[in-house]
């Protein structure tokens, strides 16, 4: 990757050069149980240049040594002071919250309250920016969502996730600039005043960082014809694999819902709005007419009224050759998972099982001309996905590699300890073919779980030998023993196949600015954080069309959790980005790799259909992708 001469703004802060800090040690076994929750223990060199266990208090205490550190000597205990510090200010501040989770190490200065709603803030947080050794803080901007509050378009608004318009929010960008330039032109020189009697301060303007571009991702169509775009691909070259058998396309839905019903069809033959979409017919080569199209009235949605759908839907699918599908219409989206008048997770349990897509789609969401004249394509392209067709691939660096994405999911009790462990993984080729879904662990022990886990990850990948190179990808929710259980079962395994690890995270407290008005960086843009640690924008602006129509959102960090070769670092960042263009479930469908979306996705399912009697698992690993 060459370093372009060019710079963005990172949201960081730095302090100016190195630095002493000052707190109060006691040499300590690690044997006896520390009662003060002020008191940490850290790893510090002793008069001898040894390295010796201490306690560690930030105010001078009765048998604590005081001791002087170098700022560099123990990163760790630096962000800890520097954090120390913060929350100092911030407690005799009426304008300040603090973390209730200590080690999130993380202050938050009010902007401004709503009432019911919560507020907006500026989020500070230590961090040390590894790339250039420098020590600072992170801000940026959140809404706090106060307790019970309903999650509403005004807390998206407040949120800056949609404009002042309740449309997605363009200029969350420069929305996000603004909140932190004033943060810094109004707030921070009182926290500068504070700092300087530690003798260091905070740099008051935004840091610059290098930055440099992965390829743009390319998409494969039919016959092998690339192109950039998704949808204008497969308009003008055709799917990538299109599906060989007729299809039966089954509606159900309550009386109430026939409008929307005859609104949908409309759409999908491409009469509803064929500038938008023009049809599963032009699109995908499917035929959809009244010959092919039936419904299946619903008349509540308990499960006994579901279960009469249910044999509805075979006796239909009895009588003919045609690969069936169903359109479920709900009315909302939103239901709890626990609430037995949701058909979400029993319906779609009853058709995965008997290896019937269905798709559905909610009145609450859909009952706008306008909102479903842009969601058509992508139910479309949702049916045709389930239906086993390929609608395009990624270009890829190596074709003989295989990525495992790995979800987990657990259950908690009302106290909200884990009452029970879930983690599945869905299998892709790094062209973004789906190839099936595997469970490795459900267990209400976590010993038990995490054996199942290493168990079965290495039959998997004994399964897999064909592929010379796999990549396991992980979210930023996955616990740490699990991550220690993966690494350790890969380190087992007596193979020639190069393995690799990345945490993805797209929930970061991470964003760059450009110099754009929008203060948006390209796609593909890469920030090099140090540490094996990077900043990705898998969506972002696109040279010569500059233009922002919709919300664009935070960069993905990636953490290399695996020792690779520097020369292997851009394609394994390549391979992720592209995976983040296969998302089957939406044209514009680009801010996760497909390897973790599905991954969550399934995981979520499988927790829900955990709930359902007679809930096996072996029926959903090698069809098509249902959970689309």
């Amino acid at each position: 990757m060459t370093t372009s001469k060019q710079q963005l703004k990172l949201n960081f802060l730095k302090i100016n050069g190195d630095f002493e800090i000052t707190v109060w040690r006691k040499i300590t076994d690690n044997k006896t149980k520390v009662e003060d929750e002020t008191l940490r223990t850290y790893n510090l060199y002793d008069e001898n240049d040894i390295k010796r266990s201490y306690l560690i208090s930030f105010d001078e205490k009765e048998e604590f040594e005081a001791y002087s550190a170098k700022s560099f000597w123990n990163i760790s205990l630096t962000k800890a002071y520097i954090y120390e510090l913060l929350k100092r200010y911030a407690i005799n501040n009426s304008k300040y919250k603090i973390s209730k989770r200590d080690f999130k190490q993380e202050c938050f200065y009010t902007v401004q309250d709503y009432e019911n709603k919560g507020s907006q803030s500026i989020t500070i947080r230590p961090y040390f920016l590894n790339k250039k050794k420098e020590f600072g803080v992170l801000i940026n901007f959140k809404f706090l969502q106060s307790e019970g509050a309903i999650f509403d378009k005004e807390i998206q608004k407040l949120s800056l996730s949609l404009d002042k318009n309740y449309r997605s929010n363009r200029y969350f960008y420069s929305d996000k600039f603004s909140f932190l330039n004033n943060f810094i032109n109004n707030e921070l020189k009182n926290i500068n005043s504070y700092l300087e009697r530690y003798n260091f301060h905070l740099e008051e303007k935004l840091n610059n960082i290098d930055y440099s571009f992965l390829n743009k991702k390319t998409y494969i169509f039919k016959d092998d014809k690339k192109n950039s775009s998704q949808f204008g691909g497969i308009k003008n070259f055709g799917a990538y694999k299109q599906i060989d058998s007729k299809v039966k396309f089954i509606f159900v839905f309550e009386d109430r819902y026939k409008s929307l019903a005859n609104k949908i069809y409309t759409g999908l033959t491409g009469d509803f709005s064929p500038g938008t979409f023009p049809g599963l017919k032009k699109m995908f080569g499917i035929d959809i007419t009244k010959e092919n199209v039936c419904r299946v009235t619903v008349d509540g949605y308990d499960e006994s009224n579901l279960d009469l759908v249910v044999k509805s839907i075979e006796s239909l699918t009895l009588k003919t050759n045609e690969k069936p599908i169903v359109l479920f219409i709900e009315p909302y989206s939103n239901y709890e998972d626990s609430k037995k008048d949701s058909p979400y997770y029993y319906f779609k349990y009853q058709m995965t099982k008997k290896q019937i897509p269905v798709q559905f789609v909610t009145n609450e969401n859909l009952k706008d001309d306008n909102t479903l004249k842009w969601s058509i394509s992508n139910i479309g392209l949702q049916l045709f996905s389930k239906l086993g067709g390929i609608p395009w691939v990624v270009e890829s660096s190596d074709e003989n590699c295989l990525i495992l994405g790995i979800g987990s999911s657990h259950e908690f009790d009302v106290d909200g300890n884990i009452k029970k462990y879930f983690a599945y993984t869905v299998c892709i080729d790094s062209s973004g073919i789906y190839r099936k879904v595997s469970s490795l662990a459900s267990s209400d022990n976590e010993d038990d779980y995490l054996s199942s886990l290493a168990l079965n990850l290495k039959a998997l990948i004994a399964e897999n030998k064909s592929y010379n190179k796999i990549s396991i990808h992980l979210p930023f929710k996955i616990k740490r023993k699990e991550i220690i259980v993966l690494k350790k079962a890969i380190e087992e395994i007596d193979s020639s196949i190069d393995f690799e690890i990345i945490k993805i995270n797209n929930k970061t407290d991470f964003i760059c600015f450009s110099e754009h008005n929008s203060k948006i960086p390209y796609e593909s843009t890469v920030v090099d954080l140090g540490n094996d640690e990077y900043l990705v924008w898998f969506e972002g602006l696109n040279y010569g069309k500059e233009n922002v129509f919709k919300k664009i959102g935070d960069p993905v960090h990636l953490k290399f959790l695996s020792e690779i070769k520097e020369s292997d670092t851009k394609r394994l960042m390549q391979d992720v980005l592209n995976l983040s263009g296969a998302n089957w479930r939406g044209f514009n469908a680009k801010q996760l790799p497909v390897s973790i979306y599905y991954a969550q996705i399934v995981a979520q399912y499988m927790k829900g259909f955990d709930k359902l009697e007679d809930n096996g698992e072996d029926f959903f690993e090698n069809i098509h992708p249902w959970f689309l």
